[in-house]
């Protein structure tokens, strides 16, 4: 286990007769054989145990264990051993030791929220960030999602898979966003981490979504409204329908104020017609025209043209 500190091999001498001289083995790691790292997953040994005529007949070869946070697949260190001097030995030459890892697998986050970005930015660059390194690579799969913003029209569609090697902990993709002329609302857009099969060697952090803001750009023209009548001449005595009319696609909710008016004294408000004051009409988001009533009235002044 990755948490043990060290591995301990014990070497122990027998002889079934006095040792009168040092007997010498030498116990090393041998680097360019293991799959572990020394410096970053043990500490390379290479000891010599001398063991002395009526000294102790057993002696430790110790290797320590480098405890880290990485999640990576199990490794191994070989060790060897080989006498020096004055005997031989019993069993192999070499341990290879399996270092099993205890680290939980990172988590996967997109880095910002609440993100707005200009309608004329041209691209949306996001970062999606590992809270460690691994040692295995980390994939996980994105997608964006309409919100009040339409992929196609408001910005491109993006989707796929980031794939993060061992040691990265950042990746970065783009979204392109539409710029028009269009004259309407701010609008959002969503992107998404996605718990699914393309998820491997992670977990998702605490914030797997973002929204993205569109803001409109001050250039936009607004469409220009056009107030008309029902016909050239009405009738006096009834209620007509005037149309405002706007001369381009309409994205927002828009509200005009109209204001009425004699045109060379002919038509008066209160004798010829029913002027409603602060008179509000709105032109609801997607629609092109919207209409308001005027009340035309009778009088008996059968010689007037108003």
């Amino acid at each position: 286990m990755e948490s043990a500190g060290s591995f301990v091999y014990t070497l122990t001498l027998t002889s079934n007769a006095p040792i009168i001289s040092n007997v010498t083995v030498r116990c090393w790691t041998e680097s360019n054989a293991s799959t572990a790292t020394a410096g970053e997953d043990f500490t390379a040994v290479d000891q010599t145990l001398t063991f002395a005529p009526n000294g102790a007949t057993s002696h430790t070869c110790s290797i320590p264990i480098l405890e880290d946070t990485k999640d990576e697949a199990q490794e191994q260190i070989r060790v060897r051993f080989r006498v020096i001097r004055g005997a031989r030995l019993s069993t192999h030459s070499r341990v290879d030791l399996e270092i099993i890892d205890n680290d939980a697998p990172p988590t996967v986050s997109l880095t910002a929220l609440g993100i707005s970005i200009p309608e004329s930015a041209g691209t949306y660059r996001n970062n999606v960030e590992l809270s460690a390194a691994s040692g295995k690579t980390v994939s996980v799969g994105y997608m964006t999602e309409n919100g009040t913003a339409a992929a196609g029209q408001d910005y491109a569609t993006a989707a796929g898979t980031l794939a993060f090697a061992p040691g990265e902990t950042e990746k970065e993709f783009a979204v392109l966003i539409s710029n028009d002329a269009i004259d309407e609302d701010a609008e959002t857009f969503a992107i998404v981490l996605l718990d699914d099969a393309d998820l491997s060697n992670a977990t998702l952090g605490t914030t797997p979504r973002q929204t993205v803001t569109i803001r409109e750009d001050a250039s936009d023209t607004p469409p220009t409204p056009t107030l008309a009548a029902p016909a050239e001449r009405i009738v006096e005595g009834g209620t007509y329908m005037f149309n405002i009319a706007l001369g381009g696609a309409n994205e927002r909710e828009r509200t005009y104020e109209v204001s009425f008016g004699a045109v060379g004294d002919t038509a008066l408000s209160g004798t010829d017609y029913v002027a409603t004051p602060n008179l509000q009409v709105t032109v609801a988001k997607g629609e092109t025209s919207a209409t308001f009533p005027v009340e035309i009235l009778m009088d008996n002044d059968e010689s007037e043209l108003d």
